[in-house]
């Protein structure tokens, strides 16, 4: 089951590189597929500042330090008062 499983999303990723998505009228071209499998179209391109992983805008919390984009591996939540999401390089910072 799980070899259908990777089969069937490296044929989605696949296709989804050469395919247009049709959205209001209008074309938008289809770069991947981020890995919670939303499309990811040139429009809405993002990367995580930190690792350079082209995500979907969902996928991506803002470090409530420095004000850039991160993805869940490169940043950590804190529940301290209210849970914000800060990058390594500004928790290391915050640390010493």
């Amino acid at each position: 089951m799980l070899r259908i499983y990777e089969k069937t999303l490296k044929v989605l990723k696949a296709g989804s590189k050469s395919s247009t998505l049709a959205e209001n009228g209008s074309k938008h071209t289809i770069l991947d597929l981020c890995g919670c499998c939303r499309i990811i179209s040139a429009d809405e391109l993002s990367r995580c500042y930190f690792c350079d992983q082209i995500m979907c805008l969902l996928c991506l919390v803002q470090c409530s330090d420095c004000n850039k984009p991160f993805c869940q591996n490169c940043s950590l939540a804190l529940y301290d008062n209210k849970k914000q999401h800060v990058c390594v390089s500004c928790y290391s910072y915050q640390s010493k």
